[in-house]
């Protein structure tokens, strides 16, 4: 399993995978536009729902459409 960070920010290829599930995108296709395999984008989707304290998949997109999320980069500079 990968490890998560400490802060709870989401990684960057976390969120390049959260931003696909609300485009509506599969495990397949967003692991084929990303180069890695579904199983992957299964696991970072467990892991984002676990961040975010999203229940399911609608919740996860109501989540990252509202654009309450920091960017990566957002949570790197306010962290340090």
């Amino acid at each position: 399993m990968g490890m998560m960070r400490a802060d709870g920010a989401l990684t960057r290829r976390e969120w390049e995978v959260a931003l696909l599930i609300a485009e509506g995108a599969s495990n397949k296709e967003a692991g084929r536009r990303l180069g890695i395999s579904p199983r992957t984008v299964e696991q970072h989707r467990a892991n984002i729902m676990a961040k975010l304290g999203a229940r399911n998949a609608a919740d996860l997109v109501r989540i990252v459409l509202s654009g309450s999320l920091a960017t990566p980069t957002e949570a790197r500079q306010s962290s340090g």
